[in-house]
């Protein structure tokens, strides 16, 4: 049995070594579109799922896959990834000194059983 993260994140893979971890890292490359319906909370709770739908697919059966997606909301705006610097600039300008929501979905699978559990953070503006 293995520890597999399946994350492209650099900042997920540093939080697991610090952890004390032994793991392995996949990139899943899940479709992440997701309905428009769904709130902040619900949004990051189906990109998990949806990253370890597609992770469990590439690893042994008795391996132990972790899949995590965040999302930040502000002012009932949810913000996406950047796809280039420059939106990353304004994402920033727009958070900045305003209080908004970050939501992590987290989903661990072992032979295509989930488990899902959110985990809501809330960041207030600067003194």
């Amino acid at each position: 049995m293995a520890l597999v993260l399946a994350s492209a994140s650099p900042r997920r893979r540093e939080i697991m070594r610090l952890a004390g971890y032994s793991f392995s890292v996949i990139n899943p490359n899940a479709d992440e579109s997701v309905p428009e319906n769904l709130n902040a909370k619900q949004v990051a709770q189906q990109l998990s799922l949806t990253k370890a739908q597609t992770a469990i697919q590439l690893v042994n059966d008795d391996d132990v896959v972790v899949c995590a997606d965040t999302i930040v909301e502000i002012d009932g705006q949810i913000l996406g990834k950047p796809r280039s610097r420059d939106e990353a600039f304004d994402m920033l300008k727009t958070l900045s000194g305003k209080t908004h929501i970050v939501y992590t979905g987290v989903t661990v699978a072992k032979s295509k059983n989930f488990e899902i559990e959110i985990i809501k953070t809330t960041a207030t503006p600067p003194l």
